[in-house]
């Protein structure tokens, strides 16, 4: 606990140059960490989407499951039965049936209004 407070109070009182110092070393010894969740910005919502209330363990736990047992194309979740993501959705709380509605409804709405992908949709410019 001692080691923690002292390194927790080295933190705290290192300047931006000693900090970026310290995080290119932590880097170096652990390798680049992976994001926490998915990046495809499809992929994302379906993330935050699969569990109620959406906590990253829970929501984690769900999209494993959806990946393995149905997958995350957009074709994959119109095609799943109903009442195989209702039960995938239990896994991650209240509400499973509203949210498999809301993974298809989801995926309907890429495929028909942004052509299945939303990267190109982040790259235009804002209004």
């Amino acid at each position: 606990m001692c080691a923690i407070r002292i390194r927790t109070e080295f933190l705290r009182n290192a300047g931006t140059s000693n900090l970026a110092h310290l995080l290119n070393r932590l880097e170096k010894f652990y390798g680049k960490p992976k994001p926490p969740h998915p990046t495809d910005p499809y992929e994302m919502i379906l993330y935050i989407n699969s569990a109620y209330p959406a906590r990253d363990a829970s929501c984690a736990k769900v999209f494993d499951a959806l990946k393995r047992s149905v997958g995350l194309r957009i074709d994959d979740i119109l095609a799943a039965p109903k009442g195989k993501l209702t039960e995938i959705m239990k896994l991650g709380g209240m509400f499973p049936e509203q949210r498999a509605v809301r993974l298809k409804e989801i995926a309907a709405l890429v495929k028909h209004t942004f052509a299945g992908n939303l990267r190109t949709v982040l790259k235009r410019p804002l209004p």
